[in-house]
């Protein structure tokens, strides 16, 4: 079995460090470059499947997203949905076996990644023919809550990181720094997409909810 991992490692209360890494197996591990933006983003070959839909569910138990994460991960998706080839589906419990299982298992808790508490993971937890049919993608709500003293901003960050996160179950890489130009030589891009890093929930922009034209390009290729 694979395992895709994306982090953003918490460095201090207000910056964050961005590491991508991609392993083929437990003991083989290698870094992508984010100037590359390769597609998809983990390991060449390695896909999302391709429907009949990119469908979700919410963990339950201690896991299960608050209320108020649960609706901007629902937007994400209907955001998908809406711009993308790739379709939405619900599914109440999770359907975690056989070759229809629920592509995005979204949860709620505290994550950590090489040791460091993160904002955001996407892991892929089944792999089959290929493709990988399951993420388990986390949206780390304590310590979002921690880091922001108004809800409004805690909300803008929930959207943001669903969106980020969401998009790599999508195959798509993500924006490291402003310099990265994804061989579209436009350096703007950075300000156009989710897959940007970071904390921003004092942000309120549009691209902190919405992916930039050449991921929207990926994502139909493929669905």
């Amino acid at each position: 079995m694979g395992l895709i991992l994306e982090a953003f490692v918490r460095k201090s209360a207000r910056s964050a460090l961005v590491a991508i890494v991609a392993a083929c197996a437990a003991t083989s591990f290698s870094l992508i470059s984010a100037s590359a933006d390769p597609w998809p983003f983990s390991v060449p070959g390695f896909h999302p499947d391709q429907g009949p839909s990119h469908g979700h569910c919410f963990v339950e138990g201690d896991a299960e997203p608050v209320d108020a994460m649960r609706e901007r991960m629902v937007d994400a998706m209907q955001y998908m949905d809406s711009n993308t080839q790739a379709n939405l589906n619900f599914s109440s419990p999770c359907d975690r076996d056989g070759p229809g299982e629920t592509d995005v298992v979204w949860r709620g808790e505290r994550v950590f990644f090489q040791g460091e508490e993160v904002i955001g993971l996407s892991g892929c937890s089944s792999v089959r023919g290929g493709v990988c049919d399951r993420y388990r993608v986390f949206v780390n709500g304590p310590l979002v809550r921690e880091h922001y003293s108004s809800e409004e901003a805690e909300h803008r960050q929930y959207r943001k990181t669903s969106c980020h996160e969401l998009g790599h179950t999508l195959g798509l890489d993500h924006y490291a720094t402003e310099d990265d130009r994804f061989n579209n030589g436009d350096s703007s891009a950075y300000n156009r997409s989710c897959q940007r890093s970071g904390f921003v929930g004092f942000v309120t922009d549009n691209w902190t909810r919405q992916w930039e034209g050449h991921h929207i390009d990926h994502i139909n290729d493929w669905f």
